[in-house]
């Protein structure tokens, strides 16, 4: 292979990492939210079989199709329960759909849902969202 020497065009598809679910209960913009094993969108919760999925872009109530971003987007200076300096790189969790209740404390029934990219001050911090595509679960 080699350095690329020339424009060269990509196979990719239009909107990706947006997505839209059917939703199994009522969704708020701008919840985290996950599919359940029935296919359904919730919003997140430290629920066994809940896969991350990411933000939801509307809201809806149960058998509307919500709009999602699941592209792995970085939130900006979001409250993470016991970080500093040396979080960068950790693994974030969250025990609700609220952003602002991310933790760096392992879940309990799923997998995490992003990590530390940045530290700010004082438990602020900007945390990237993982895609439907990754699920860590340690």
């Amino acid at each position: 292979m080699g350095a690329i020497t020339a424009d060269t065009i990509l196979n990719t598809r239009p909107n990706a990492g947006r997505d839209s679910y059917e939703a199994g209960a009522t969704i708020y913009a701008g919840s985290l939210v996950g599919v359940a094993a029935s296919g359904l969108l919730f919003p997140w919760a430290d629920t066994a079989n809940y896969e991350f999925v990411g933000l939801a872009l509307t809201g809806g109530v149960i058998t509307e199709d919500i709009r999602c971003d699941t592209s792995g987007v970085i939130l900006r200076e979001v409250t993470v329960d016991s970080s500093d300096q040396t979080s960068v790189g950790e693994l974030v969790e969250s025990p609700t759909s609220n952003i602002e209740d991310s933790t760096l404390t392992a879940p309990t029934n799923v997998g995490y849902i992003g990590r530390v990219v940045r530290f700010h001050s004082a438990d602020s911090c900007d945390v990237e969202l993982f895609t439907p595509a990754v699920h860590l679960t340690s």
